[in-house]
């Protein structure tokens, strides 16, 4: 007899459930590729990555804190910014941010102002990014301040085009840029040499923000500007850190980038969310729909039916390690975290613990399938039963 596979627990559950279920609905025989995770709990990529669907998901900001492009999406990604769909894109936006201009009734008391991000809004970097691997490799702060101080960016188009219609309407061009204050001339400069040859100020990160989220600094500086009398009518850029935060003006208009993402704003709400009611209260959710499915089901009891259960963040937590690594924000370490599995310090995840605890009695057998290595079996043995799950049919690792 066949062993029988009742769900893989994971934070994808009820998402995978609704697509199943729609799919059924339609005739469509579980097509639910599109909304899988693309890669497993050690962040390694699986084949048949959709890279269309994968740049979707970064504009429509629903992919958040990503460090590099998908090796397999290197090709996609070049080809689309070198193609004639990134052109179309930028011009579906700046058309809709030239009609949101000329319909203004400007006052024309100096008092308008537009903000405009730099890199990848109104200077391109694309040479930079083309002998980079399109945003494959990881961000390197030395080459690409190198690139930077050639003062090679190009201008834009579309954004140029915009610019120009601003100013004839009287408004006036702020650029705020995480760029360095040490990069001003160089930025200066390179913003004239390309059609940008005038503005009401150009501010770059100082000092006093080092180490801070891009989303803080520009959220500050626009502050700055409208207790000084002044009011954004327009802002556009590139990353959502650009246009997300406080006085972010009257509208906003985000251009499209699959290249890279700025992402450190989020550290501190995924730290209040991880470490607070509603990630406990997401997490039972879950589990009450399994407890509920496991409940309703009718058992043959032939001990060939099983549970399976991933480990990492589904029934060891390792919220200790991320507290200290920013939450996510910080590029993966596989000698550190390796480094804290081998502590045996995960602690269970107390929703994960209840399911256990209510299928054994159900005569379902519990297997363990990790991404963890094959040389942290006894560490990971140890660990599962110091936090309360002393038994299982299989533990699987790679």
């Amino acid at each position: 007899m066949e062993t029988r596979v009742f769900p893989l627990l994971s934070s994808f559950l009820s998402i995978i459930f609704l697509a199943t279920s729609q799919a059924s609905d339609l005739h469509i025989p579980h097509q639910i590729h599109l909304l899988r995770p693309q890669s497993g709990a050690h962040g390694h990529d699986i084949p048949g990555l959709s890279c269309l669907s994968w740049r979707l998901s970064v504009e429509t900001h629903n992919l958040v804190g990503w460090k590099t492009v998908p090796q397999q999406c290197e090709n996609y990604v070049g080809h689309y910014m070198l193609g004639k769909q990134y052109r179309d894109d930028s011009k579906a936006v700046v058309n809709e941010a030239l009609l949101y201009a000329q319909s203004l009734k400007v006052a024309g008391d100096g008092k308008e102002i537009w903000v405009f991000d730099i890199d990848e809004t109104t200077l391109s970097n694309l040479p930079y990014f083309a002998k980079h691997g399109f945003g494959t490799e990881p961000y390197n702060a030395t080459t690409f301040n190198e690139w930077v101080m050639e003062g090679k960016g190009l201008a834009l188009p579309e954004t140029l085009k915009l610019y120009q219609k601003v100013l004839s309407l009287g408004i006036k061009i702020v650029f705020l840029t995480g760029r360095t204050e040490s990069q001003r001339s160089v930025t200066a400069t390179n913003l004239k040499k390309v059609g940008f040859h005038t503005w009401e100020k150009l501010i770059l990160r100082g000092p006093s923000y080092t180490g801070k989220p891009a989303v803080a600094y520009k959220s500050n500086e626009r502050k700055i500007f409208e207790k000084n009398g002044y009011r954004i009518i327009g802002n556009i850029g590139d990353q959502w850190s650009d246009i997300l935060g406080t006085n972010t003006g009257n509208r906003t208009f985000k251009l499209p980038d699959p290249l890279y993402y700025v992402g450190k704003q989020c550290r501190k709400y995924v730290g209040h969310y991880m470490l607070g009611q509603q990630y406990r209260d997401d997490s039972k959710a879950v589990i009450n729909e399994a407890l509920l499915y496991a409940q309703s089901l009718k058992l043959i009891g032939d001990g060939k039916e099983i549970w399976v259960f991933d480990i990492d963040k589904t029934t060891l937590s390792n919220l200790p390690y991320f507290a200290k690594h920013g939450f996510g924000t910080k590029p993966y370490n596989a000698t550190i975290i390796n480094g804290w599995v081998m502590e045996r310090k995960a602690a269970a995840l107390p929703e994960s613990l209840k399911l256990y605890k209510k299928l054994l009695p159900l005569k379902i057998k519990v297997v363990f399938l990790t991404g963890r290595a094959e040389e942290q079996r006894i560490v990971t043995t140890n660990n599962l039963k110091k936090f309360g799950f002393h038994t299982w049919e299989k533990l699987i690792l790679k």
